[in-house]
């Protein structure tokens, strides 16, 4: 199935609508990547970092501001990869381990070579482990990190709620109490009792959090597809708009092993060097596309 574009409401005041188009065919990477997090080299360059169905985090580096990719191989074992890119140059990749689920950290000089940091960052434990994981600055110090809640009850295994850490330093986290995203947030009822929710994305913008997540109903008159929500303070979430559609639109969604055939999800954006927006998007079963505004 071909898309044709994709649609970005970018929350100014409340919703401030931007068109996203797809690059030529808009594919990226094939269907056995997901969960991409991107880091900036310098320049134009920047570097993927995704997990593969093998148990294994890889790399890829673009040399003209994300819009094609070359792989360069493993960079370690683990999945769901969120990185961070430190004052000193150095990027830290957080990531679950795929026996113990535990959240690990490793470190590296030069985003290829990493080694592991000693200790869990977070052991594994209720509500479960850590997944789609992505880890932000937060401007008054510390970093805090947006996850799924393990719903080991779903065909998938995440989607219950949206949850964060917190860390001053990067190394020991604490569960926030409370939910971010859940059926209690203001809002939440635009959604109309989705079946999943999760994979979010937070940017900070004017002082604000945008929290970019997807949502997934296997009913066609329920609203799959990526949401955005905003708050002063990175905890307390308002659901604004759908960020992100799609078209034509998915008439008849089938169930698979990583969602919904087609449905949109596991944003990540950059901002290239000449202070554009570039947009990753993966659909279940068909793989990880890009967008720029139109």
């Amino acid at each position: 199935m071909k898309w044709l574009f994709f649609l970005l409401s970018i929350t100014s005041s409340f919703a401030l609508a931007q068109k996203y188009q797809r690059e030529g065919t808009g594919l990226i990477f094939p269907s056995d990547v997901a969960n991409i997090d991107v880091v900036h080299v310098s320049g134009n360059s920047f570097r993927a970092y995704y997990m593969k169905s093998d148990g294994n985090i890889y790399s890829a580096l673009s040399s003209d501001d994300g819009s094609t990719f070359i792989e360069e191989g493993i960079r370690l074992a683990g999945q769901h990869p969120a990185l961070l890119k430190l004052t000193d140059g150095r990027v830290r990749i957080y990531y679950t381990d795929g026996t113990t689920g535990d959240l690990l950290s490793s470190i590296s000089d030069d985003g290829l070579t990493f080694t592991t940091e000693e200790g869990v960052r977070l052991a594994f434990g209720e509500p479960g482990k850590i997944i789609h994981p992505h880890i932000v600055s937060v401007p008054n110090g510390g970093y805090r990190m947006y996850y799924d809640q393990e719903d080991t009850e779903s065909m998938v295994g995440f989607g219950k709620n949206i949850l964060s850490l917190f860390s001053e330093d990067g190394l020991t986290f604490e569960r926030e109490n409370g939910v971010r995203i859940g059926k209690r947030t203001p809002g939440f009822a635009k959604l109309r009792k989705p079946g999943l929710f999760f994979s979010p994305f937070a940017i900070y913008k004017k002082g604000k959090v945008h929290l970019y997540f997807t949502t997934e109903n296997d009913n066609k008159k329920k609203k799959s597809g990526v949401w955005i929500a905003k708050s002063k303070n990175g905890k307390k979430f308002t659901v604004l708009t759908k960020a992100l559609g799609i078209d034509p639109a998915i008439t008849e969604p089938s169930p698979g092993p990583g969602g919904l055939t087609g449905n949109p999800q596991d944003t990540f954006i950059i901002t290239t060097s000449t202070g554009g927006k570039r947009m990753y998007v993966w659909q279940a079963q068909e793989g990880i596309f890009s967008a720029i505004p139109k």
